[in-house]
């Protein structure tokens, strides 16, 4: 989830459509809700918490009957056991695109060699590297090289902060 948070953040658009506003708690990498109705491999950004302010991968739901439903989450997302008196979480409606567009970016940066990106700059005794933008020559990152994909997903202000 990283990457995909990152690059939400870069865009300030978390792709929020439904709010939950209340208590919680989060144990072994789940969350029970009453009345909420979540879909398994949709994402939900969670914030207001102490410990576990994030978006997160719902991998399986467990219909406990009465309304009531447990979800849980990858446990490589590290939620840590937390009792939320006063939470948010936001159920995402992300695009498929906008996934695919991260997937390539995580890619970029894996598997781009370092050494095709790098110019050493000097000041006094001190010398350090920076990624360079092979058609401009100016400082590059992941943010320039797909800033014309991620252009159209931008947004000016966001209702999730995480």
């Amino acid at each position: 989830m990283g990457m995909l948070l990152t690059v939400m953040r870069e865009v300030n658009n978390f792709f929020d459509h439904i709010p939950f506003v209340g208590s919680f708690e989060i144990i072994n990498s789940t969350i029970t809700l009453k009345w909420i109705d979540l879909l398994v491999g949709g994402y939900v950004a969670i914030t207001e918490t102490i410990l576990n302010n994030g978006v997160y991968l719902i991998t399986d739901k467990i219909d406990n009957g009465n309304d009531t439903y447990t979800y849980v989450f990858d446990v490589e997302d590290n939620l840590r056991d937390e009792k939320v008196k006063y939470g948010n979480i936001y159920l995402l409606a992300i695009p498929r695109d906008f996934l695919d567009l991260v997937a390539l970016i995580e890619q970029s940066v894996e598997n781009t060699p370092q050494s095709n990106l790098t110019s050493e700059r000097f000041f006094n005794d001190y010398t350090y590297s920076v990624a360079i933008d092979p058609c401009t020559g100016a400082p590059a990152s992941w943010k320039t090289v797909f800033a014309n994909n991620l252009n159209r997903f931008r947004k000016m202000f966001s209702e999730v902060r995480v």
